[in-house]
């Protein structure tokens, strides 16, 4: 019973609490609290009364318990006032604009998220590995949450209209607390590969049993996911665009291995037309998907990684007031403004400048706001509101903030995760025999996870609270492994 409630807030976190960024933080906070932080609670209790032993994986435990020590010795020193007064009257005046963007300035507040999400990672692959059954519920719950999103999203037109709206109307809007169509974005790229894995899954059902109930969960699931990866086309940057193509790519290519599986078997797939054979379909198909994945990564980076002879300009103090509404930026003076994605260059060349500083333990969790100011002149990085908030890539934010052993232990998680998910999701597409619910599910939380990590080489979605939840539960449903004896007992509720 206490595993089931346990189960139950760990779950119900991530697939809800990015509805309660709209506002202010303290909703963030307080929801965080009730559910991931009382499932685990009540996980430690149930294991203090006499529940089953912990089993964990290593890596993840120790890059965790790495990062969150170096991070609270970050938080347990005050952050350096900012140095220049109108950049600090400046960010005053961004944060009452912006009340929901008020965690991002607070070190113990994003912190306490981190050590959240990983502590209530561990708990949840603990619990799934001996409880399979929960795994789609959790799947499907989070899908339809963040498919009821989109269709608000859709609904009020974006992000964009919202970022530069009154204070009052701003605060009681739910997508206020995105304030950015990438952030909305990164979560449509984190589910809609799932929801299609649920579709193809159900769909095989219905074709062996002519169930009219798995039709109609097959159209439902096909649904959501094709209206989240419409949307991103619709509402989103060109950095989660591209990141959805290279998701489609990964996934597609994943099935077409799963293809090959079948025709080196000629038992379980149909006879294809005499005039090729079927190896040669299967390599030819695995072919042009492999050019495509190397196409659109060459691509993306010829547009977005050329950093060329970008120099940040020391930092100087500022003449007069920047404007205080949050909604205008000064141009930069730099000889490189007209490249390519210039804001993102500025942002990545001042985080490499203060890489030295940061040394071993780094600015501290939620720093960037606090510091960024000091390495850099530039009037465009010191006035565009998501320079303030965000730096442009996940890994730099790790290395600034958590230092070079904490942001060092965050990357080999991440790393971890996909090595893992990749090498389930490699050797059930190699696999001849019918893929569980378990191995579809699992197959699409990676190629999410993989979205999700490939647009934060070029974004900020993993420095979101609702993005971050939701990328940890997708991590568990990647790299979880139930038991021998869990998957005997519950082996018809996965087929």
């Amino acid at each position: 019973m206490l595993e089931r409630i346990s189960a139950f807030c760990l779950l119900a976190g991530p697939a809800l609490l990015f509805w309660f960024q709209g506002g202010n933080h303290s909703s963030v906070g307080w929801f965080g609290a009730a559910t991931l932080g009382l499932g685990i609670a009540i996980w430690l209790l149930s294991k203090s009364i006499g529940g089953p032993n912990i089993s964990l994986p290593r890596i993840p435990l120790i890059c965790g318990g790495i990062a969150l020590a170096i991070g609270l010795l970050g938080v347990l020193q005050p952050p350096d006032p900012i140095a220049d007064p109108f950049v600090a009257l400046h960010q005053a005046a961004l944060k009452e604009r912006w009340p929901s963007t008020g965690l991002a300035f607070s070190p113990f507040a994003w912190w306490s998220i981190c050590a959240l999400g990983w502590i209530s990672a561990l708990a949840g692959i603990d619990l799934l590995k001996r409880h399979p059954q929960w795994i789609q519920p959790a799947a499907s719950t989070l899908v339809l949450s963040v498919c009821g999103f989109a269709l608000i999203a859709t609904h009020h037109g974006g992000a964009v209209e919202w970022m530069f709206l009154s204070e009052p109307a701003f605060s009681g809007h739910p997508f206020g607390g995105f304030f950015h169509y990438s952030l909305a974005a990164a979560l449509f790229n984190l589910c809609w590969p799932v929801a299609l894995a649920l579709a193809l899954h159900t769909g095989m059902d219905a074709l062996a049993t002519s169930s009219l109930r798995q039709w109609l969960f097959c159209l439902c699931f096909s649904a959501v996911s094709g209206f989240l990866f419409v949307t991103i086309f619709i509402l989103t940057n060109r950095a989660a665009q591209v990141a959805a193509a290279l998701g489609m790519a990964v996934f597609s290519l994943m099935l077409l291995l799963r293809l090959r599986s079948y025709f080196d078997d000629r038992k379980n797939w149909p006879v294809l037309p005499g005039f090729m054979g079927q190896k040669k379909v299967g390599n030819l198909l695995g072919g042009l998907t492999l050019l495509a994945v190397g196409w659109i990564a060459f691509h993306l980076s010829d547009r977005s990684f050329q950093w060329g002879s970008l120099e940040v300009p020391p930092p100087t103090r500022l003449l007069e007031p920047l404007p205080d509404r949050g909604d205008f930026l000064v141009p930069s003076e730099s000889p490189h403004s007209h490249l390519p994605f210039f804001p993102r260059r500025l942002s990545w060349a001042t985080a490499a400048t203060m890489l030295p500083d940061a040394g071993f333990l780094g600015f501290g969790p939620g720093a960037w706001s606090y510091r960024y100011s000091d390495y850099t002149g530039d009037t465009m990085m010191l006035s565009f509101p998501l320079h303030i908030h965000f730096v442009y890539n996940d890994s730099l934010r790790y290395l600034v903030e958590w230092g070079w052993i904490g942001g060092l232990a965050w990357i080999v998680f991440w790393l971890w995760v996909l090595a893992r998910g990749g090498r389930h999701a490699l050797k059930s597409a190699l696999n001849g025999k019918v893929w569980t619910r378990l191995q579809w599910i699992q197959m699409g939380a990676w190629t999410g996870l993989v979205t999700c990590l490939i647009h934060g080489l070029v974004d900020f979605p993993l420095q979101s609270p609702g993005v971050f939840l939701a990328a940890m539960l997708m991590a568990v449903l990647a790299t979880v492994r139930p038991s021998s004896k869990s998957c005997r007992e519950t082996k018809s509720g996965l087929t």
